[in-house]
């Protein structure tokens, strides 16, 4: 997660196409976040497993 901070668009990353979340698999897990590029901010919204990471 580190890593995002200082390339939050790494190789791999892909974009939800009905939503602002980006999302990254990392090993047995999923990591959603979004990108704020004026304030330089990252936010992580959730670190699930790749199975349960759509379900609210």
């Amino acid at each position: 997660m580190l890593t995002l901070s200082q390339e939050p668009r790494p190789r791999g990353v892909r974009k939800l196409s009905d939503r602002e979340y980006y999302r990254i698999r990392v090993g047995k897990y999923r990591i959603l976040y979004t990108i704020n590029d004026d304030d330089k901010v990252v936010t992580i919204y959730r670190v699930d497993p790749r199975k349960d990471a759509y379900k609210s």
